[in-house]
């Protein structure tokens, strides 16, 4: 799906934006993130320092759900797609306090997400219809 221009325009500030993922069972879970850019029409990538749990569901389900408010957070959007490419761009030297003993040996790494987009739907706290 080629995504609309309005929702392109918002792409460009830098809002925080949340995504969310589910395990193989449906349990949601919901991360934050920054530095949302437009790859080309159809594409999204950007990076986080994402949590085990995000990375655990997009190994075994790779739908995702992006959403993006504007300043004030009454309406935007929500792009849902599938992760095609993730890629760890960096890594911790060490562990977060408490993170070894929950996880093991596992380095937290930022992680680049490229995300084909497949449906834009309209994103509000008032009555909307969903379609952009």
């Amino acid at each position: 799906m080629r995504i609309p221009r309005e929702v392109r325009e918002m792409i460009r500030t830098d809002h925080v934006v949340q995504v969310a993922t589910s395990d193989p069972q449906g349990i949601p879970h919901i991360a934050a993130a920054k530095g949302l850019q437009i790859l080309d029409e159809e594409h999204l990538v950007f990076e986080n320092w994402f949590c085990f749990q995000t990375l655990e569901n997009l190994s075994s389900n790779p739908h995702v759900a992006v959403s993006i408010l504007n300043p004030g957070g009454e309406n935007g959007y929500q792009l849902v797609g599938t992760v095609e490419r993730t890629s760890a761009t960096e890594m911790l030297d060490g562990h977060i306090p408490g993170e070894f003993e929950r996880f093991g040996a596992i380095p937290q790494t930022k992680t680049q997400l490229q995300v084909k987009v497949e449906k834009v739907l309209e994103l509000s706290t008032g009555p909307h219809a969903d379609d952009v």
